[in-house]
Parts: C-alpha cells; sequence; structure tokens
C-alpha cells in the first residue's frame, strides 16, 4: 500500500522581504516556474530526420499574490525605488510561506533577488461596499521550495 499523501490547503500566505515588513496575503496567484524547450532535427547515419528536444533558458521564475489593499505600502514603495532607477538596490531576498487554518505553515519558498515586476489595484466603484484588492507579481532570479 502506497504512503499516504498530504494535500496542501493553505489559508493564509506571508511574504517576509528583506527591509521590508512583513505581508499578509489571502490569495495566491500562482508561482511559476518554466523551462523553454529547444528543438533541433538531425538525420542518422539512414538519413532519418529525427526531432531532438532539449531544455533551454530558464524563464524568470514568478510569485503572483492577492489581498485586501490595507495601510502597509511597503510594496508599493519596492515598486517605485524600482521605477525610479534603483535597479541594483531594489533586488530583494525573501520566502513566502503558506498557513494552514490554524496558523501552521504547510509549505515555504525562498527567493532571491526579486522585484514588484507588477503592482496593481482592481478596479472599485464609489458607493458600494466592496473591498479594494490589490495585486503583486514578484519576478526573481532564483526561487527553491524549502522545508517548513
Amino acid at each position: 500500500m502506497p504512503d499516504k499523501v498530504d494535500v496542501v490547503s493553505a489559508a493564509r500566505f506571508t511574504l517576509s522581504v528583506d527591509g521590508l515588513p512583513k505581508m499578509e496575503f489571502s490569495e495566491l496567484t500562482g508561482i511559476s516556474m518554466e523551462i523553454d524547450v529547444v528543438e533541433f532535427q538531425d538525420n542518422n547515419a539512414e538519413g532519418k530526420v529525427t526531432l531532438h528536444k532539449l531544455p533551454g533558458k530558464m524563464k524568470p521564475p514568478t510569485i503572483g499574490l492577492k489581498r485586501p489593499m490595507n495601510s502597509v505600502i511597503g510594496l508599493w514603495e519596492w515598486h517605485e525605488a524600482l521605477a525610479l532607477g534603483g535597479y541594483n538596490v531594489s533586488r530583494r531576498n525573501g520566502n513566502l510561506t503558506m498557513h494552514d487554518f490554524e496558523g501552521t505553515p504547510v509549505a515555504s519558498y525562498e527567493f532571491l533577488g526579486a522585484w514588484p515586476s507588477k503592482v496593481n489595484l482592481g478596479g472599485l466603484k464609489a458607493g458600494q461596499s466592496e473591498v479594494l484588492i490589490e495585486e503583486v507579481t514578484i519576478t526573481c532570479e532564483m526561487l527553491k521550495r524549502v522545508p517548513v
């Protein structure tokens, strides 16, 4: 009989970034890591064409998060510093931790050389009882899953 496999379910997400206050998020829109596929053809000794697929260039990993907007403006300041030309000083290291309903960490990712490549506020109508949603995409040089 195979070993039991636990399925990860998360109720909240904590983002820790060097030099910024810890931030809480209510939604992880995705973690993306992708390697390009390089295709080439060659001929064997009999002249038969063979197609080969090899790993190519790795695309920068990304982390997408959403949360109700609050008074913590660290993400906006980080993004603004980058927009004002602080490319080298704006890259930071950090950690994304997923927590279950009791607050226990269930998964964790460490990232290096990261920067907020996109910050977005959702739409909102005056007079409605909606919450303004803040969304961020963090692009990094390296991302790895680490034990919790």
